[in-house]
């Protein structure tokens, strides 16, 4: 019964801070760092540092804030299954080192640029598409990238974001962009 009414208590924070209480927010971060510390210590197993493993909790959370449906079920369980949705995403793979696009030199002829046969046809009604097909968070961080034309690491920022964790936001992006694209072809 006890675990009930935490769950409860739980769902009324989620629902307040969707209404804008910094008070209640505050509070739901706080349970739900202790209720995801499970995951969270199986992302660091996993090898992902510390302060990666609480972003991700951060990200689960906001993501389960957007999506939650009260009728569905309550708030704490549907909030981990987005925490281990973003984990899965990291089991079997390796780190690559990535460039920041900024940082390339467009005059290395190891970078190609942009041919006629490889442009994509960004006319508004497929911008339109690609952006209604995107997921919420991805669709902020187009808005601050694109919109406000902030670097990876001052958008990551914007977010409460590593600007590691902001890299991965873009191959996020490129990967679901060229899956849209794909599809209103």
């Amino acid at each position: 019964m006890e675990a009930l009414q935490n769950l409860n208590h739980i769902d009324q924070l989620a629902m307040a801070t969707r209404s804008g209480n910094p008070v209640a927010g505050n509070q739901l971060w706080s349970i739900m760092r202790r209720y995801c510390a499970g995951a969270a210590r199986q992302a660091r197993a996993m090898g992902v540092p510390r302060e990666d493993a609480e972003q991700f909790i951060g990200l689960a959370v906001t993501i389960a804030l957007h999506s939650w449906d009260p009728a569905q079920g309550h708030f704490a369980p549907w909030s981990y299954w987005k925490l281990r949705g973003e984990l899965s995403v990291f089991r079997g793979r390796k780190e690559v080192d990535t460039v920041p696009l900024e940082d390339w030199d467009q005059g290395d002829p190891d970078v190609s640029p942009v041919t006629e046969d490889v442009a994509v046809d960004w006319s508004p009604e497929r911008v339109g598409a690609v952006m209604r097909g995107l997921p919420d968070d991805l669709a902020e961080w187009v808005h601050l990238r694109y919109g406000e034309e902030l670097t990876i690491a001052a958008a990551a920022e914007r977010l409460g974001m590593t600007a590691r964790r902001g890299q991965r936001m873009e191959v996020r992006l490129e990967t679901a962009v060229h899956g849209i694209l794909g599809k209103t072809r």
